[in-house]
């Protein structure tokens, strides 16, 4: 797993509270106190996860061959600080501009079929195929999107693009290209949203004292 942010971390995302770790929405976490450490302007989030479904390894010969299985997410966000503000210090009567927020985010299925061998002393090879299957997207831009808070109601006024790609997923549109968020359905998709092939080269020699490596990734 990665995690990237100018301001998020995991020290202000999560809190111990009685032997446990809270998030900062547990009502524990003061709100001054996590307000702080963000950026006043935008903070931005880079995370990818993958998650392994199947690894197996074995020599053949003189070479190693894998076969691994994964399913990998990537998510890039830009996030406004007064959308924090919100989630901490939501009150009736207040008005919240989170023009600036940005999400781009991809989950792929991913099927590798990998062969290694040491060519001479120290030095091996490897070559790796992959299969890469698209499980969904999502790009979301607001250049406007201000939340007034009232007592019996929220007001959103909003500007902005989504493109959302997954196959299952259903989302209806009015007369003017809105989304209808009442009518989303969703359903086991019966086909992938995509999919592509790949190749992973990479070397490594050994010198005894340190092990140099090189690789190209993601050829295709």
């Amino acid at each position: 797993a990665k995690f990237i942010s100018n301001s998020l971390t995991v020290d202000n995302l999560f809190y111990p509270h009685e032997g446990e770790l809270v998030s900062f929405l547990h009502s524990s976490v003061d709100a001054e106190q996590f307000l702080s450490t963000l950026n006043k302007g935008d903070n931005t989030l880079n995370a990818g996860v993958n998650t392994k479904i199947l690894g197996i390894g074995t020599y053949v010969g003189r070479g190693f061959v894998t076969l691994d299985v994964d399913v990998k997410t990537d998510v890039q966000a830009n996030l406004p600080y007064e959308l924090f503000d919100l989630l901490k210090n939501s009150k009736a009567g207040q008005t919240y501009s989170l023009a600036g927020t940005k999400l781009n985010a991809t989950a792929t299925a991913e099927a590798a079929l990998g062969y290694s061998r040491e060519l001479f002393k120290g030095f091996t090879l490897g070559l790796r195929g992959k299969f890469i299957a698209g499980l969904g997207y999502a790009q979301m831009n607001f250049d406007q999107f201000d939340l007034a808070m009232n007592e019996d109601a929220w007001v959103i006024n909003s500007r902005g693009m989504a493109n959302v790609a997954m196959n299952g997923l259903h989302i209806p549109t009015g007369d003017n290209g809105a989304w209808d968020f009442e009518g989303i359905e969703f359903a086991m998709p019966e086909q992938m949203s995509g999919s592509g092939m790949a190749i992973d080269l990479g070397a490594t020699y050994d010198l005894g004292f340190a092990r140099l490596s090189a690789s190209v990734l993601n050829l295709g």
